[in-house]
């Protein structure tokens, strides 16, 4: 397998200090696939300490599963160290057969569980699958996620076992199954896999996300996500689950960047709800995030609205164009600074928005002064 080349040094290097070293995992599988490759995993017998006497630049990724990052000719490489005495005994504890296999420095094929055989029949299976699960609940998981991006069907024994076995994701962290459930929400089979996480109660048993049979049912009538960007992904995924919540988002372990544009999103979509963008409310929250409620719109199968000719005749696109700063204002009124200026600036920031007043310091002065008269 010709795309695997530059590997073959990585593989040399360690072979010639006397250790087993092997492509595995998802890159054989997707070699085989036809499908992009974005990492390359290696396997070796060498302990850690041996890997990183080896390679000078290196670190230790995972200690529990021993995985060093190898920057070796340019590239980096997760190089890990064998579970068991052999290369087969690696794969045989690994989670699906279709991961289960490995390539040598030669490109000859090692799959000791038959997994190029599930890849034709276009087959999910584990080999012991109850043991598999068991090591590691996530694969339960992991397994939906899969048939979200391959479109593969389910062996019978393994769907058994995610039927009786999904209690035990409860115990999960929560960030390891938020990156699991973004990547079935983007893939291109997701409600053949909503429909497993439906149909085994899966989705009673992910932490954290205090999920419904009707909140889980509302994701089978999306379009696809893919190429959507994060806050795209989140605010529909929070919208379709009412995660409203500001604790309930943090415990997601989301970032508080995305936290914050999911809310704001969702607070939008909730206002468009019932009335149109005027130039103050599109002002207000700004071309980027109307223009992704607008897309979600469309997502949940309302008409969008095109916003681009009514954002680019506001008069000013944010503060920092007003042609009145609160300095202006405490020179004029000889006041201590309070609430009042930013009311007052906001007062000038809609009058010149929509429209009402022209954005001239001198004016807008004025215009304050007789709306204080007034007060």
């Amino acid at each position: 397998m010709d795309i695997f080349a530059q590997t073959a040094p990585l593989l040399n290097c360690l072979q010639a200090k006397g250790h087993r070293a092997f492509i595995v995992g998802g890159a054989v599988r997707d070699a085989l696939l036809k499908r992009a490759i974005s990492d390359i995993d290696i396997v070796t017998s060498a302990e850690p300490e041996e890997i990183h006497a080896l390679f000078p630049n290196t670190f230790m990724m995972n200690n529990q599963h021993q995985t060093v990052i190898v920057r070796f000719e340019g590239l980096l490489f997760e190089v890990t160290t064998e579970r068991g005495n052999t290369i087969e005994e690696d794969l045989l504890k690994r989670d699906f057969t279709i991961n289960s296999m490995a390539i040598n420095e030669e490109g000859s094929l090692l799959d000791p569980t038959n997994g190029q055989e599930d890849l034709k029949m276009r087959r999910l299976r584990s080999f012991q699958p109850a043991q598999r699960m068991s090591e590691d609940p996530l694969r339960l998981l992991r397994a939906l996620r899969f048939i979200s991006e391959l479109g593969f069907d389910i062996d019978g024994e393994l769907l058994e076992v995610i039927h009786s076995y999904h209690p035990s994701l409860r115990n999960v962290a929560i960030e390891r199954v938020i990156k699991e459930f973004e990547k079935l929400f983007r893939g291109t089979y997701r409600n053949a896999a909503i429909q497993h996480l439906l149909n085994t109660h899966m989705y009673s048993s992910l932490p954290m996300m205090k999920l419904t049979e009707q909140k889980v049912k509302r994701l089978l009538t999306l379009p696809s996500f893919q190429g959507e960007s994060d806050v795209i992904c989140w605010t529909t995924i929070a919208y379709c689950f009412e995660w409203t919540e500001k604790e309930l988002l943090k415990s997601l372990t989301l970032s508080n960047r995305l936290i914050q544009d999911i809310k704001e999103r969702l607070r939008y979509i909730a206002i468009r709800q019932k009335q149109e963008w005027t130039p103050w409310l599109l002002y207000k929250a700004g071309i980027n995030t109307a223009q992704d409620v607008e897309r979600l719109r469309a997502h949940f199968g309302h008409t969008a609205e095109t916003l681009q000719q009514m954002w680019d005749g506001l008069p000013i696109k944010g503060k920092n164009e007003l042609a009145l700063t609160g300095t202006d204002l405490l020179k004029q009124v000889q006041a201590k600074a309070g609430p009042w200026v930013k009311d007052e600036l906001e007062w000038a920031e809609k009058a010149v928005v929509t429209g009402a007043l022209d954005n001239d310091k001198l004016i807008l002065l004025e215009q304050l002064a007789r709306r204080r008269d007034k007060h």
